[in-house]
């Protein structure tokens, strides 16, 4: 190989960053993924999971949206378009799931490649909640299942591409998101 080729593909390789992120699968919705993960520090498990339907709201819905945070403050919710993703988080490990920060285990991708990380609580007004019906179950025991419903804000004008696993780690999966699944889902 030339040097003039050994330059090329060197400052190819630095300008592109993340570019095997496109090289990445993409799963259709419903399907699990399971990343392994290391509990108890010495103990090896997994956990899998599973976003089954994507819903893409209105901005009127994060209008007097509070987000409370693991540390205990909340803030208002940012403006954008929220986009609703049922989601399950399936303990396959002898230790107990990370359950604050799990869902951070997810991102959104938006058509220009920026991610985007979900809200941590969503403090809904009664009766206003669009994941309401979609919202499923939690548990606390070390084989436990975690059902929620992701809230993603993509910002004005910005699409939902896709979904990922930001997990630690090094595997990495990916989900397609289907334009025609990008709807509200019906209020309960």
């Amino acid at each position: 190989m030339s040097r003039r080729a050994l330059a090329v593909g060197l400052v190819a390789a630095l300008l592109c960053g993340g570019c095997g992120e496109d090289e990445l699968t993409k799963l259709r919705l419903g399907t699990p993924a399971t990343l392994p993960v290391a509990v108890l520090r010495d103990a090896d498990g997994a956990i899998s999971i599973t976003p089954f339907e994507v819903w893409r709201g209105t901005p009127d819905d994060l209008i007097g949206l509070d987000v409370r945070h693991n540390d205990g403050t909340e803030e208002l919710a940012p403006s954008g378009t929220p986009y609703y993703v049922p989601t399950t988080f399936g303990n396959h490990s002898p230790g107990i799931m990370p359950k604050p920060s799990i869902h951070r285990w997810v991102r959104a991708v938006d058509t220009d490649g920026e991610y985007v990380e979900p809200l941590d609580d969503p403090q809904w007004q009664p009766g206003k909640d669009p994941c309401e019906g979609f919202t499923f179950r939690e548990g606390d025991s070390a084989v436990e299942v975690l059902d929620i419903c992701l809230v993603f804000v993509l910002p004005e004008g910005a699409e939902l591409d896709y979904l990922r696993t930001a997990a630690p780690g090094e595997e990495r999966f990916a989900w397609a998101v289907p334009r025609k699944d990008a709807t509200a889902p019906p209020r309960r």
